[in-house]
């Protein structure tokens, strides 16, 4: 008696759970400011301006590719990516400015 008793009342909170569950309003993609890109002086090393390599980070859609982050005194970031394959350097950086 006790068990179908705990089996309606299990039934009855599923029914209920699953009938006030609606779906949330998708939420618009916030577009933010974009950020700039800085060239490299030069093809094949970093600015020491731009400060200490604070971390490493991959991608899995482009696997041969590091990116590369600095944190120069200021604060601003940069990433500059490096393709592992090639041994190249990508010539545009993007700039994070610190406020």
């Amino acid at each position: 008696m006790i068990g179908k008793t705990v089996i309606w009342l299990f039934l009855a909170a599923l029914l209920l759970g699953t009938l006030s569950c609606a779906r949330l309003p998708e939420k618009p993609a916030e577009g933010g400011a974009a950020l700039s890109c800085e060239q490299l002086p030069a093809p094949d090393s970093i600015p020491a301006a731009w400060g200490k390599l604070v971390s490493v980070t991959t991608n899995p859609s482009f696997p041969s590719w590091f990116q590369l982050w600095f944190e120069d005194e200021t604060g601003t970031v940069r990433m500059a990516a490096f393709d592992f394959r090639t041994k190249k350097l990508d010539l545009n950086a993007v700039v994070i400015p610190r406020t």
